[in-house]
């Protein structure tokens, strides 16, 4: 790959998934490694995801389903989170081709009055009924509710939003005017 964005980890540690985002090698590449959680032991398994199909460049984040069956990724220059589903989960080579034209699309730029025109980052809540992302234009954590889990046809749009930039504390100078991440405890209780 080429400009590595993000990474998601299989949760028992034993793979891990990585984005590349320009230069003709957008793509998901697989990796294995032979002591769980362990990066030092990691090796490319040959296995990736040619997401150049649609918009090349600017993929910038990666999450996977706990089931491993299906692959969120977001675009900066699109505004888009897309997912791909894999027939055999954990397993980027059961990705059929002949289904780039069925792919889960959903435009963040467009949802509601609060929208997010440079997409950075994502994360599903663990029951998949609450997608978050943050961005360049809002600088905020804004969340939006599903009724089926993890299905990207089943937005509702924004229930709420954080402003990210306007709420640093005494211990942080200035404005946070580039977000390219967000994660959650697991409790839910801290957001980061």
């Amino acid at each position: 790959g080429n400009l590595p964005q993000g990474i998601w980890f299989k949760p028992d540690g034993t793979r891990y998934f990585m984005v590349s985002s320009q230069g003709g090698a957008e793509g998901v590449y697989e990796y294995s490694m032979t002591t769980a959680w362990d990066v030092s032991t990691a090796t490319y398994t040959g296995n990736s995801l040619d997401i150049s199909h649609y918009v090349a460049d600017a993929w910038r984040s990666i999450s996977i389903t706990p089931d491993g069956t299906k692959i969120f990724l977001t675009n900066e220059d699109s505004d888009q989170i897309k997912a791909y589903d894999l027939d055999i989960a954990w397993d980027l080579s059961s990705f059929d081709e002949d289904d780039y034209g069925s792919i889960e699309t959903f435009n963040l730029d467009g949802a509601s009055a609060i929208v997010e025109n440079k997409v950075k980052g994502h994360y599903f809540r663990e029951d998949g009924l609450k997608l978050y992302i943050v961005g360049e234009t809002n600088n905020s954590a804004i969340e939006y509710n599903l009724s089926s889990a993890f299905d990207l046809t089943s937005i509702g749009g924004v229930s709420q939003s954080f402003d990210i930039s306007s709420s640093v504390g005494p211990y942080v100078s200035g404005q946070e005017t580039e977000i390219n991440g967000i994660t959650f405890k697991p409790d839910g209780t801290r957001m980061y």
